[in-house]
């Protein structure tokens, strides 16, 4: 065992992480929308998604980057949610529909390990913002269970930069899909104003 996550899991540090994850959800600000919501309470903003994990698939996924798939295929991890709203989203079913299976940190967990367990190279998170703190909470249930592949952040770059930063120390590769160079683009095909102003940050 030998990756960030599990020597994160070790110090402390992923405990620190989860507890300041979970405090967000009292007036959620995760994202760069800042709904400002108490999604503990049930209430519900842009990303539609709750307190639990919310995932449409997990497969292991051959199509990405060689050294992210490896011989083994990539363990893509398709959360529910976005923090945008793209007219192209391949993913649109899920991402703004929130198609998908809402479940707990163990069944998260456990599909982690599965991944594992066939030989996938790496846990890839596809758009994983609005579901951080059910995520983290599954590595760490994973993790006691001998969790301990690479974690891949596959994003569309619009993160918030203190998100991004609370996430050193648990992801490895940041798979950023830069979709714009400037704010007016943004807008017109992604439903945010602000893209390249908070994309260049984080």
């Amino acid at each position: 065992m030998g990756t960030i996550a599990v020597e994160s899991y070790n110090s402390g540090l992923l405990d620190e992480k989860i507890e300041y994850f979970q405090n967000k959800m009292k007036r959620c600000d995760i994202c760069p929308k800042g709904c400002g919501i108490d999604r503990i309470s049930g209430y519900k903003g842009f990303c539609k998604q709750g307190i639990n994990p919310k995932i449409s698939n997990s497969v292991l996924h051959f199509g990405e980057e060689p050294p992210i798939s490896g011989n083994g295929g990539a363990g893509a991890i398709f959360f529910c949610g976005c923090t945008m709203a793209c007219v192209y989203c391949q993913n649109f079913g899920f991402s703004q529909l929130d198609h998908g299976k809402e479940m707990s940190v163990e069944e998260l967990g456990k599909i982690f390990l599965k991944i594992q367990e066939m030989g996938g190279e790496t846990l890839d998170l596809i758009t994983a913002t609005p579901n951080i703190p059910g995520f983290l909470s599954a590595l760490k249930y994973s993790i006691e269970r001998g969790f301990d592949l690479p974690i891949v952040y596959n994003t569309s770059s619009y993160e918030k930069f203190e998100t991004i930063s609370q996430l050193d120390g648990i992801v490895d590769i940041y798979l950023a899909d830069l979709r714009y160079t400037d704010d007016n683009s943004g807008l017109k095909f992604s439903g945010v104003k602000d893209y390249w102003t908070v994309a260049k940050k984080s």
